[in-house]
């Protein structure tokens, strides 16, 4: 039985992530902590690391009890109060990208990529491994370069491609006492692509992964769901009744059989 293996909330979207024991259900069906935080441009636009690779250079260490968070870049660091110094820490990043900076907050559902499924993603170690495997860099690099939430052990790789049905076919299961509904793959943008210390590319990432995870697909895994075959990870959806539930490390999932 596979059971969950790791916890990342990434409390600063588009930022590292800090690993916990366990995370609380949030009313809007987001772990909390997670993408609680955003970057804003003068144009009210996300300021992720798909559209700034700069942000790849910021290494981001937290202090979760105490809101405390410390931007490092070429060994010069700075230490804030997440709660309090929101000015500050707007002017820090509108000195290190050149722009006019917003720093903006969501406690219901974060700020995900998907405003309408702000569940968390799951993805297996496995899975990591083996794409780690395919393009000679560490697990933690894979980790990383994918940013998932849940991560589960005890599984084959792409195991967690059975956590959904056909397109349109929601399907339940549970992480411990958490109700979960898988809802498809996680398609990918180019923040994969690129090294999570310097933002650079790697060259033909994208293709070469297409081309492997076509020739890897389980067999059951519904193909309808990978048109482009450049998918890793689920996006899942948590309903406001699992509001103020705990997902731990170590609880086991559970998915119901399919007749």
């Amino acid at each position: 039985m596979p059971i969950v293996n790791k916890i990342i909330v990434y409390p600063i979207k588009s930022l590292d992530g800090v690993a916990v024991g366990q995370s609380q259900i949030q009313p809007g069906g987001s772990l909390r902590f997670d993408r609680e935080f955003a970057l804003f441009n003068a144009e009210g636009r996300t300021i992720n690391g798909k559209k700034y690779p700069a942000l790849h250079r910021v290494r981001t260490e937290h202090d979760l009890t105490y809101r405390l968070v410390t931007f490092s870049v070429d060994s010069k660091s700075n230490t804030f109060a997440l709660h309090l110094d929101r000015s500050p820490i707007e002017e820090w990043f509108s000195d290190y990208l050149g722009l006019k900076v917003t720093l903006k907050q969501n406690t219901e559902t974060g700020f995900p990529d998907d405003d309408e499924r702000p569940g968390p993603t799951v993805i297996s170690l496995a899975s990591l491994q083996q794409v780690a495997h395919w393009f000679g860099i560490d697990v933690e690099s894979a980790r990383r370069r994918f940013r998932a939430n849940i991560e589960l052990a005890e599984c084959p790789a792409f195991w967690e491609d059975q956590l959904f049905g056909a397109p349109g076919i929601e399907r339940p299961f549970q992480l411990g006492g958490v109700e979960l509904v898988g809802l498809k793959p996680c398609a990918r943008c180019p923040v994969p692509t690129r090294d999570p210390d310097t933002g650079e590319a790697m060259p033909k990432f994208q293709q070469t992964f297409v081309q492997l995870r076509r020739e890897t697909l389980p067999a059951f895994a519904h193909q309808a769901q990978f048109p482009h075959f450049y998918y890793l990870s689920v996006n899942t959806q948590i309903d406001a009744s699992q509001k103020d539930k705990y997902l731990n490390v170590g609880d086991n999932v559970m998915l119901p059989m399919v007749g």
